[in-house]
């Protein structure tokens, strides 16, 4: 108190001659003095002692030119005699500011510069340095809120981002500085918005523009909004002082849907979805917000609901929490459901009730589309599936399983739809369903297998259901599939196995591996065999390949005419019988089926690929193949050990071998478990791809047999010895069982005193009732077709090297949706073979000598014909005049089931 009547009483003596009182000094901040005794300092250093008219607390400037300057505030002239004398004593450089105007007192003039008189900064200088711009707009000067923060005094100087201050960027400014306001120079509604649900500050804000002063700001402001952001920018600042900002994004959630119907951008919305919207908006917006009219709420609602997207992820982004995001978000949709809003809210892109509606569509368009399958039914679920991608939470980490337990039923339908298989037709032999549908499993049927695999799962909803649905009947497609390859597999061993469009595994390095070896004599080789990899494993093992910075791919070497495989892009390669590792693994490594009799283990493929017979002219004198197993290519904690990086960097070695068995060991694991197959999944496998590519290798990779997941295992007992998919055949009239089919022969390797082996054909059986998430040893596609290919690195092909050039594997049309029939259309994939050579045409007259059989023209491709041909046939012959005249009732059903038995068999029987 004391202070205060001693200020009172050096202020009632008055100034002297030469000095007036002139209102409130202007606080003046440390940038305002240091700016302006920049300017004296440059024309003169000699000055030590300034008298300023203004305000502040005690400070000490740094000032270009004069170092060291003391700020020292003074009450009253009273108060400048007694702490004068401190600083001219010293010879010590001071500001001193003054509560007056015009000189210091006549006797103390001669001690300050310019002639003693108070200096002045005016407001214009001030802003400029408050801002840090070298311009002001006329409008900045007149402005509310400039006067406002000169007449404070305790705002901190800023950045403006320009050198001239408009009044646009000065409320920009001050919003970011005082109030966290962010909007990177574009005032918006969803900017706004966002920041409003944030920001806890609207009550501070709402106190300190209470007091008279402030409200021309407050009011400025307002209209400042009302300009650049129309209607809803007052709505939104009110809500904010208030502390209703989240509540307020939260009823703009509500009317995001609602707002597209009403402006007519939702076009699938009814009239009735119009009405309901505009009237549910009207009213509610006009009960929340403070607005004069049915219409301004409309209006205002639909701005809000237009800008709740942008001010979400404003929301996401500065929050940086998802778990209160995830809050927040929960917090909304129990208003949705509380409240009486439209149906139409369950297109929201954000709502958690909207994206459970997305699921529901999506389920109820795969129970549709597996009654209807055709076009449009993949079209209707392919539509749901866009409007499930558009909602937020389609990229949330904890719901990647529904997103794909979603996307990969809906590509089985597609294949449901397409059915590409059905179109094959081939040579009338026994087994060419065995050529056709091993080429198609091998291009296409791992895709098939790896959706079903990913859409199984529970029907404890519609989505869960409408799936469900979907799988079963792809169930039931491949296991007739799998029924029709495993006959005529049984008429391709009978038939002594042959080659021209199938490969048994012993003959794979034959085919492949040496064949591209001799391409090129700088062409080396990595063998990765991945003990158990089925096709399904294979196609995403090489999906994720694409997606490493190395980019592995598949060779064009596949592709160039010489060289080609069968038809397929990728070679069809069979497993040895039963598809088990002791068999099909030996054979792959030895080049050469294995005897019947005893089986040995598998450590003996280190010496069956060391004294393969193909490999060794790709070596000198005692060098020979080398082959890593488990125990010496991988470390106890199954990283890849430093003897097979080694070994894949041996620049002299043209081919070497490393097994891999994590997919084979998988299969022992409890079936609960769910396993992903990318490059990051198999832990050494990366590493050695990257050393290949070091090393300048290719790799080969392969597999010695496929398996069947247990998804759909029922146990069956077995007779006699075996395994979970195969048993012995001790006797040709032995009855076989329900999905059982028995061979005997070259690539049957067959225990010792049996006639030969019995193996289930389809993925629905296991001998025994153990729990392992897999097994092999059957004759489905899944374990008979073996994945046998050459990939390399796009980042390191040899320009000029064709072989080496590196390609996308291709996916099937339905995968992406498309099921258009394309049975009469040209597989542009495909080179064209060149039309064979004219043979000289033999008479017919002309005998034939005894046991000598003229050459026969090379056997006709698989070429894709439509599904119904074959049942076109048999109808069209019981139709036909002459058929029904030349045979009676009787004879015509014999006949008729004769075709169709040979139509079953492709046109051939023995």
């Amino acid at each position: 108190m004391s202070g205060a009547r001693s200020t009172r009483r050096e202020r009632a003596q008055g100034p002297e001659a030469g000095a007036a009182f002139a209102g409130e000094p202007p606080p003046l901040s440390r940038q305002d003095l240091e700016a302006d005794l920049g300017t004296l300092y440059e024309h003169d250093r000699n000055h030590h002692l300034f008298a300023y008219f203004g305000s502040g607390s005690e400070d000490v400037l740094d000032v270009k030119g004069a170092g060291q300057v003391y700020v020292v505030p003074v009450r009253s002239e009273l108060d400048l005699r007694e702490r004068l004398p401190r600083y001219a004593e010293r010879n010590e450089r001071a500001v001193f500011l003054v509560p007056f105007v015009g000189h210091v007192p006549l006797d103390l003039q001669a001690s300050f510069a310019l002639d003693g008189r108070v200096r002045r900064v005016g407001s214009e200088a001030r802003l400029r340095h408050l801002f840090r711009v070298a311009e002001l707009d006329d409008e900045v000067r007149h402005s509310a809120l400039a006067g406002y923060l000169l007449a404070r005094g305790d705002v901190a100087p800023t950045n403006a981002g320009a050198s001239r201050l408009t009044v646009d960027r000065m409320w920009e400014t001050w919003l970011r500085e005082a109030w966290g306001i962010d909007w990177a120079g574009r005032l918006s509604v969803d900017t706004l918005l966002g920041w409003a649900a944030i920001s806890g500050h609207g009550a501070a804000f709402a106190s300190e523009m209470s007091a008279a002063a402030a409200a021309p700001v407050r009011e400025a402001l307002l209209e400042h909004l009302d300009r650049k952001v129309p209607g809803a920018g007052r709505v939104i600042w009110k809500a904010w002082e208030q502390g209703q900002g989240a509540a307020l994004l939260e009823l703009a959630l509500l009317l995001e849907p609602l707002a597209a119907v009403v402006e007519g951008v939702d076009t699938d919305a009814t009239e009735q979805d119009r009405g309901a919207s505009t009237t549910w908006m009207r009213l509610t917006v006009k009960g929340e917000c403070p607005l004069g009219s049915a219409d301004d709420a409309l209006q205002v609602g639909v701005a809000l609901g237009r800008a709740a997207d942008g001010a979400m992820r404003y929301f996401e982004h500065r929050t940086a929490d998802a778990g209160r995001v995830r809050t927040f978000l929960n917090q909304a949709d129990r208003r949705a459901l509380a409240d009486d809003v439209p149906a139409v809210v369950r297109r929201s892109t954000w709502l958690p009730t909207a994206w459970r509606a997305q699921l529901d569509g999506v389920g109820a368009a795969l129970t549709r589309g597996v009654g209807a399958l055709d076009e449009e039914a993949v079209a209707q679920v392919s539509v749901a599936l866009r409007g499930l991608e558009r909602h937020k939470l389609y990229h949330d980490a904890d719901l990647t399983a529904v997103v794909k337990r979603a996307t990969m039923a809906a590509r089985l339908l597609a294949w449901l739809v397409a059915r590409p298989e059905q179109r094959l037709t081939g040579r009338p032999t026994p087994y060419a369903d065995a050529e056709g549908l091993g080429r198609w499993y091998a291009d296409e049927g791992g895709y098939v297998d790896w959706a079903r695999r990913v859409a199984r799962g529970p029907e404890a909803d519609d989505l869960g259901r409408g799936v469900q649905a979907v799988v079963r009947a792809a169930d039931a497609a491949r296991k007739e599939l799998d029924h029709r390859f495993a006959r005529a597999l049984q008429g391709w061993v009978e038939a002594g196995q042959p080659a021209q469009q199938l490969v048994p595994i012993h003959d794979a390095l034959k085919r492949i591996a040496a064949p591209f070896l001799n391409t090129d004599a700088s062409h080396k080789l990595l063998v990765l065999l991945l003990d158990g990899m089925a096709w399904a494993q294979a196609v995403e093992i090489l999906t994720s390949l694409g997606e490493i910075p190395s980019a592995w791919g598949p060779l064009t070497w596949h592709q160039l005419q010489k060289y080609r495989v069968g038809e397929g892009f990728f070679p069809a390669v069979l497993a040895a019988l039963p598809t088990e590792t002791e068999v099909s693994r030996a054979a792959f490594f030895a080049g050469k089926p294995m005897k019947d009799g005893k089986r040995e283990t598998s450590s003996k493929d280190v010496q069956r690929f060391r004294d393969n017979k193909v490999l060794a002219p790709f070596f000198e004198g005692s060098a020979a193949p080398e082959l890593l197993l488990r125990a010496e290519g991988h470390t106890s904690g199954g990283d890849v050990s430093e003897a097979a990086l080694t070994l894949v960097g041996k620049s002299e070695a043209r081919v070497v071998g490393i097994v891999i068995n994590a997919i084979d060991n998988s299969l022992k694991a409890d079936s609960q478990q769910n396993h992903r197959w990318d490059v990051g999944a198999i832990r050494s496998l990366g590493h050695l791809l990257d050393k290949a590519r070091e090393a300048g290798r290719s790799v080969l990779m392969a597999s010695d047999h496929g398996h069947v997941p247990s998804d759909c295992f029922q146990a069956v007992t077995r007779v006699g010895e075996g395994g979970a998919r195969w048993r012995v055949w001790s006797r040709p009239d032995e009855p076989l069982g329900e999905g059982e089919f028995a061979f005997t022969g070259t690539g049957v390797c067959t225990p010792k005193g049996a006639y030969g082996v019995v193996l289930l054909g389809d993925d629905q059986h296991r001998y025994g009732g153990a729990a392992h998430a897999g097994e092999h040893g059957g004759a489905t596609l899944a374990e008979v077709m073996t994945p046998c290919f050459l990939i390399g690195s796009a980042v390191d092909a040899e320009e000029g090297d064709v072989a080496r050039a590196v390609t996308r594997a291709p996916v099937p049309s339905w995968w992406i949706f498309d099921v258009r029939d394309t049975a009469d259309a040209p597989d542009e994939a495909l080179p064209v073979a060149p039309p064979p050579k004219r043979k000289k045409a033999v008479p017919e007259a002309q005998l034939t000598l005894a046991g000598v059989v003229p050459e026969q023209p090379a056997p006709a491709p698989v070429v894709a014909a439509p599904a119904a041909v074959a049942v076109g046939r048999a109808a069209a012959l019981a139709l036909s005049p002459e058929f029904q005249a030349r045979a009676g009732k009787a004879e015509q059903d014999l006949a008729l089931r004769a075709v169709d038995f040979l139509l079953g068999r492709n046109g051939a029987a023995t």
